[in-house]
C-alpha cells in the first residue's frame, strides 16, 4: 500500500507513523527536514483483512501534528479484490442481520478471556461480530461507540 502525501506547506518533519487498527506499525524518519511537496510512503507485509490506518505527520519544530486515516480490504496477493469480482451497488443498502448463509457460525465462538484485536471475528448469540479495537470480557452487543459491531447473522 502506497501512501501519497500532496503538502500544501512543507514543515520540518520528525516523522511519519502509521497506525495499523490502533497500533503503531511503521514509522518513516523525516530527518528534521523540510519533504517535497509530493511524497509517498509504501508499507508491505499487511495482514489480510479490513483494516484501519491512521497516518500522522509529526512536525519537528512544534508540537503539532497532521493526521489522515483511511479504511481498507487488503488480500492475500496484493490485488485490488474489486478485480475479476462481481461489483457491488454501492447505493444499495445492506441490512447485516440478514443471514448470507443460514447455519452455523462460521467464526470461533466469543469468549470473555480472550483477546480481540480490531478486524477480530467472534460469534455470539448466533450471531457474527467484529471487534472494532483491542478488547477483553466485553460482550459483543450493538452498543454505540462500542467495541463490537455486528456483521452478519449465521
Amino acid at each position: 500500500m502506497t501512501f501519497q502525501w500532496n503538502l500544501t506547506a512543507a514543515h520540518s518533519t520528525a516523522s511519519w507513523e502509521y497506525f495499523l487498527d490502533g497500533v503503531l506499525y511503521r514509522t518513516f524518519d523525516g530527518g528534521n527536514e523540510q519533504p517535497a511537496s509530493n511524497i509517498s510512503q509504501t508499507i508491505e507485509g499487511l495482514p489480510t483483512g479490513d483494516h484501519t490506518i491512521l497516518a500522522r505527520w509529526n512536525i519537528a519544530d512544534t508540537a503539532n501534528a497532521f493526521y489522515s486515516c483511511v479504511d481498507l480490504h487488503v488480500v492475500a496477493d496484493g490485488t485490488d479484490p474489486g478485480d475479476g469480482g462481481t461489483p457491488t451497488d454501492p447505493t444499495t443498502p445492506t441490512d447485516p442481520t440478514t443471514p448470507t448463509d443460514p447455519g452455523t457460525c462460521s467464526a470461533a465462538a466469543w469468549a470473555s478471556s480472550s483477546v480481540y484485536l480490531g478486524g477480530d471475528l467472534a460469534s455470539y448469540d448466533g450471531k457474527i461480530w467484529r471487534a472494532n479495537w483491542w478488547t477483553q470480557g466485553q460482550t459483543p452487543s450493538n452498543e454505540q461507540w462500542g467495541p463490537w459491531t455486528l456483521v452478519s447473522s449465521c
